[in-house]
């Protein structure tokens, strides 16, 4: 097991930043134009083009290293790239620095279209995550066997694989892709968005291969996570900051953190809540899902009905503070307190240790 629970209220989803033939327009913001399967997809306008920048977001079933070691099998290409030709590794410069050949085959009357591109792998150990960028390259190499159709010379893509749990892994799969020709811009930007979400659940079946994990024992990720894993105390003060990170209320965390049952409860709901905050990119429903689902399993340790339970849980006073919190509005230490409180009876023996478990401070809910 590893002991690790770096990003389990995650933040830190980067925006794609691109340089040279593409440009992000001023103010613009992803927007949801597509959720089907637990695939959300998003676009964003570029600067003085009609094409779209396009993002996938989905969780996988596999292990972080598992999902890198399926992207490094140019092999594997045909099985999950959308209408994929031929893939081919030209140069190897290490296992985080590629550069290959691929094709896309399209249906008639449409040319195909071939492409060089380089992929290189950038191992963030503190944020638990593996950033791959993808680019077009230009250079001309001998000894190929290339398609007769048009090479394309425009195209930006990043995946980040951001690890939830030991068998869960987030990715955000983001493209600009000009597939030259006299495509209309409209075309480009359906067929780009369709292209990202059957890539990503093609992806997600093919991760379960078993041979990715033996593949993947040597790889970077693979040493990210294992060394990660070494020092609980250090994972705990992480779990603690990314908490308060993630709800702004630094009062109620430092309280919880000090109870053993909620940090263990917020340890071995890892991997649900973890695929709610990465799929939710930090919307208020999301902290309300992962709150009622913390708290729903932090309430059975007391001995409470699953009435009394079901209660607390559906309180609107405990929407709203996630709300208020969200909203950056000040939210004092005990409103959440009260909220579980109310509902017990004085002589409920579940009441004392509530009390105890939750009271640091004389202004604890009387």
């Amino acid at each position: 097991m590893y002991f690790l629970l770096i990003l389990i209220f995650f933040g830190q989803i980067q925006s794609l930043l691109f340089a040279g033939d593409f440009e992000i327009s001023p103010g613009s913001k992803w927007r949801l134009i597509e959720k089907k399967n637990k695939i959300s997809i998003y676009a964003r306008n570029l600067e003085n083009s009609g094409l779209l920048a396009v993002k996938a977001v989905t969780v996988i079933d596999a292990e972080i290293f598992k999902v890198a070691e399926l992207l490094r099998d140019i092999d594997a290409q045909k099985k999950w790239r959308t209408m994929a030709g031929k893939s081919m590794l030209i140069k190897k410069i290490n296992d985080q620095h590629l550069v290959f050949y691929n094709e896309l085959n399209l249906d008639w009357p449409l040319e195909d279209r071939y492409f060089f591109l380089e992929a290189t792998v950038n191992i963030l150990t503190d944020q638990a995550q593996a950033v791959i960028d993808v680019n077009a390259i230009n250079e001309d190499f001998t000894g190929i066997e290339k398609s007769k159709g048009i090479r394309l010379k425009k195209i930006h893509a990043q995946i980040i694989l951001q690890y939830i749990s030991e068998n869960k892994t987030g990715i955000i799969y983001q493209l600009i892709a000009d597939p030259e020709g006299n495509l209309p811009h409209f075309i480009v930007n359906l067929f780009n968005k369709e292209y990202l979400y059957n890539d990503l659940h093609n992806l997600k079946k093919l991760a379960q291969d078993p041979k990715y994990e033996t593949a993947a024992q040597n790889s970077a990720e693979y040493k990210m996570i294992r060394n990660l894993a070494q020092d609980p105390e250090v994972i705990r003060k992480v779990i603690k900051t990314k908490l308060i990170e993630y709800t702004g209320n630094r009062g109620n965390i430092e309280l919880l953190m000090k109870n053993k049952k909620f940090v263990n409860i917020v340890f071995n709901l890892r991997g649900e809540i973890g695929e709610i905050a990465f799929l939710g990119e930090g919307s208020i429903q999301s902290s309300i899902d992962i709150a009622k689902v913390v708290l729903e399993s932090f309430l059975r340790e007391y001995n409470i009905s699953e009435i009394e339970i079901q209660k607390i849980i559906n309180d609107t006073e405990l929407s709203q503070i996630i709300h208020d919190e969200k909203s950056g509005k000040k939210v004092s230490n005990n409103r959440f307190e009260k909220i579980i409180l109310k509902y017990f009876q004085e002589n409920n023996p579940s009441w004392e240790q509530l009390k105890k478990d939750f009271s640091q401070s004389d202004d604890m809910v009387k």
